[in-house]
């Protein structure tokens, strides 16, 4: 493994930092130069970048999760513990009603901050090519996970 070899932990540490260059450029120069080419032509361009700040924003997934835990209390309290472990880290299998109510609360306000307010600051600073950078890294962070070695998910400050 490249983990084993001499400077190898330094060779991934600097694989990852292009990738999250090369993600962070794509992220604007790609909407950048598209609605730089709309720009002669209004309509497109007007769908584009409201279609572009769209895709920035999660107003609708928060609200859709938190419904889900509310019907899911509704029902029973099984149910609503398997709803809320989707968008808390916690463990929720032994938490009552107003701990699932307060934990539901909790993460919609925090996520709030990173899905509705950065998104809509970044929007009003650079417009659409800005608000995808803003969420480069999230969506990056998603997709890449090491699950090995030194450099395993959430490690990495350790090396």
């Amino acid at each position: 493994s490249i983990i084993n070899r001499k400077g190898g932990v330094h060779l991934l540490l600097a694989g990852g930092f292009f990738i999250v260059i090369i993600n962070l450029c794509l992220a604007f120069f790609v909407p950048y130069v598209l609605l730089k080419f709309l720009q002669p032509y209004p309509y497109m361009y007007h769908i584009v970048n409201i279609y572009l700040l769209y895709t920035c924003l999660a107003a609708r997934c928060l609200r859709d999760e938190a419904l889900n835990i509310y019907n899911a209390l509704e029902r029973g309290i099984e149910g609503a513990r398997y709803r809320l472990s989707f968008i808390v880290g916690r463990d929720t299998k032994h938490l009552d009603e107003p701990e699932i109510i307060r934990a539901t609360v909790e993460t919609v306000a925090e996520n709030t901050a990173d899905g509705i307010i950065a998104p809509l600051c970044y929007m009003l600073i650079g417009g659409a090519p800005l608000a995808v950078v803003a969420f480069a890294p999230i969506r990056l962070g998603r997709g890449i996970h090491v699950k090995e070695g030194p450099l395993r998910s959430g490690m990495a400050h350790h090396v």
